[in-house]
């Protein structure tokens, strides 16, 4: 299995998403989807936790097989593999 992935930053957080890949250029929409859906809620994600930003992409994202969360102050939150 190979993951694909994209890597997405706010005002406070650093996010990166794998899922399993679907081919270069689905896998070029699917991350456009995941950066597009993290910059219409960045002020909902900004005054979350690393933990809460985790889970809220994983509720909006099933299918992302990673999803690690972390800010400038060294908190750090992940889930998956």
């Amino acid at each position: 299995m190979m993951d694909a992935g994209c890597n997405v930053r706010t005002m406070v957080h650093r996010i990166d998403c794998f899922w399993e890949t679907l081919g270069d250029s689905r896998d070029f929409k699917f991350a456009g989807e995941v950066g597009l859906w993290i910059g219409k809620n960045e002020k909902v994600l900004d005054k979350r936790r690393e933990t809460e930003v985790v889970k809220l992409l994983k509720d909006q994202f099933p299918t992302l097989t990673m999803v690690v969360s972390r800010d400038d102050h060294g908190r750090l939150a992940r889930v998956g593999a």
